[in-house]
Order: C-alpha cells, then sequence, then structure tokens
C-alpha cells in the first residue's frame, strides 16, 4: 500500500487545513470587530456575518462560508462564478496566501504593520456589562 495521496485526496487535505486557518481568521476578525482591512499587497477583507471575502488586487477571490464550513474561489476575469476548493482549476498560491495573511493578521498585536483597517465596529458590550452590573447592584 502505497502512502502517496491522490490528487483528490490532496486537495480535500488542502481544503480542511486552508477551512481551519480561515475559521479562525474570521473569528478572531470578528472579536476585534474588523470590518474592512486592507493588506500592503493590496487584497481587501472584508468580513460579515457569516463570511469572510478576500479580494485580490487581480479581482479573483477567496471566499469562506461560516454555514457551510467551505472556501471557494473565483478567478480573475469570471463573472459571479465561484468554484469550491476542490474543483477549482489553477494555481492555488494566491488565495492560500491571502487566507494566511488574513490569520496573521487576525491574530497580530498590532494588524497595521500588515496593513490597514478600513472599517471596524466596537460592541461596546463590556461596557454595557460593566453598566448593567452598576444598576443591579
Amino acid at each position: 500500500m502505497s502512502d502517496r495521496l491522490t490528487g483528490a485526496e490532496e486537495l480535500a487535505a488542502g481544503h480542511d487545513e486552508q477551512r481551519g486557518f480561515a475559521r479562525l481568521a474570521y473569528s478572531e476578525l470578528r472579536a476585534r470587530g474588523i470590518l474592512r482591512f486592507e493588506d500592503k499587497a493590496g487584497r481587501e477583507y472584508w468580513v460579515s456575518d457569516q463570511k469572510l471575502q478576500i479580494v485580490l488586487p487581480d479581482n479573483s477571490m477567496v471566499q469562506y462560508n461560516v454555514d457551510r464550513n467551505s472556501i471557494a474561489i473565483k478567478a480573475a476575469g469570471e463573472d459571479d462564478l465561484f468554484q469550491g476548493y476542490e474543483e477549482f482549476i489553477g494555481d492555488f498560491t494566491p488565495f492560500v496566501e491571502a487566507i494566511g495573511t488574513a490569520q496573521a493578521i487576525a491574530l497580530s498585536d498590532d494588524p497595521s504593520k500588515y496593513g490597514r483597517v478600513l472599517n471596524s465596529v466596537t460592541t461596546g458590550q463590556s461596557d454595557v456589562a460593566a453598566e448593567v452590573q452598576e444598576v443591579l447592584s
């Protein structure tokens, strides 16, 4: 029996790994209130209720969907045609780099070293909780 993986098995393993990185990046960016970020390579990161979408400089995109726990890719020049990670035929490198950078931004103590925040929110939940606690006391 061979220890070599088939192409389909390699894609599945790559998808699993990238989903984990994207899920962590999504969770941490949401927790920090970062909704839109532009990195120094010109990629834009959009964080919504259920998606992390990264737009690359050539207008290709990679999208992580929280509900489906899946990654889809749209190649440059395609009109709104996202393909599943395992169906995509092309160079994964720019998309893997983008997801890795999203994770680095999300986990960084200083995201500004990667680029700039274009839009963020602060929930103020800790302030509200403190005020509620004060009223209840």
